[in-house]
């Protein structure tokens, strides 16, 4: 199952938006999620925020953000902020 929330950059000069996920994944497919993400945006670099277990990968196309969420409830709050998350099934 994936929950989303898409919001507008905060930054005025941007006119382009955001998307935050909550996918739910099994340990073994972690690997292939990541792939596919590398994949999908052209990977250039990466860093690994080990403090604040995140994983940053830059690409052509665009970053994503892989975090450990610890309190499910709370990031929940967080990425419905300004609008509800969906739910994909």
């Amino acid at each position: 199952m994936t929950e989303f929330s898409i919001e507008k950059d905060h930054d005025e000069q941007l006119t382009k938006y955001h998307a935050h996920l909550i996918v739910q994944i099994n340990p073994e497919s972690i690997t292939h999620l990541f792939e596919h993400a590398v994949k999908f945006i052209s990977m250039e670099s990466y860093e690994n925020k080990e403090d604040e277990n995140t994983m940053v990968i830059r690409g052509k196309y665009g970053n994503i953000d892989f975090h450990k969420i610890h309190d499910l409830k709370k990031f929940r709050q967080y990425i419905n902020k300004i609008s509800p998350s969906r739910t994909l099934i």
